[in-house]
């Protein structure tokens, strides 16, 4: 009997520092939780100011910088709890960039990048730029960090220029492929395309869904 008990207090004790640990592990998790969810609320908010505005610096020319012209979307593209916005400007010339991303850091909106078009990785967290300039084509995707910054995770290169012929690693149609990478690390075509496969694992990127820049859309889309 008293060998018994002395299982039965052991199993008890080991029960109980279980439960402790999931807890240790429970409570932070939350706490950083409930810190992200009162973050994104004034992200939000700031978003929904900046939009109010009449104007807003998108570059030199005037009639670009009208917000009422705008389009928006709001997603949180790293996952960290806190959305970002993403600025569509359909009266932006080619050099302004059509695309905004904007977070929010430090208690202010910040810009992240100005792109050309934009398309998304949901589940991956990536965010996949296609553009092209005067012979010259490429795709970057990468992922925000928490202080507005991107960290590359893929990139290519490509030129319509002949005069690229000689060192090209590969030519589809017109152009001449000149670059490959994976997290900064130049590679053969047929690498890069094995570890693009497992940076996306499958996924499609999805085009997010914008609406536009008007006191109801701001107060439905932007909470």
């Amino acid at each position: 009997m008293k060998k018994d008990g002395l299982l039965s207090g052991k199993k008890s004790i080991i029960k109980i520092i279980a439960c402790l640990f999931v807890a240790s592990m429970l409570l932070p998790a939350n706490a950083v939780s409930a810190e992200a969810a009162s973050q994104n609320q004034k992200a939000l908010k700031a978003y929904q100011k900046s939009l109010s505005n009449p104007s807003y610096s998108w570059s030199s020319l005037s009639n670009e910088n009208k917000t009422k012209d705008y389009k928006f979307a709001c997603e949180d593209l790293n996952g960290d709890g806190v959305k970002e916005l993403i600025l569509y400007n359909p009266t932006a010339s080619y050099g302004s960039g059509y695309v905004k991303i904007l977070m929010y850091v430090n208690n202010k909106v910040k810009l992240v990048s100005t792109n050309s078009g934009f398309g998304w990785y949901k589940k991956r967290k990536i965010i996949q730029i296609d553009d092209a300039h005067t012979g010259s084509y490429w795709q970057e995707r990468y992922k925000l960090t928490s202080n507005a910054k991107t960290r590359e995770v893929s990139s290519y290169m490509a030129t319509d220029m002949k005069e690229y012929a000689k060192t090209y690693k590969r030519k589809e149609g017109i152009l001449y492929y000149t670059s490959y990478k994976i997290h900064g690390k130049e590679m053969t075509y047929r690498n890069y395309k094995k570890s693009e496969k497992k940076l996306l694992a499958g996924e499609k990127m999805i085009t997010i869904k914008e609406h536009k820049n008007t006191s109801t859309n701001r107060k439905s889309y932007l909470k």
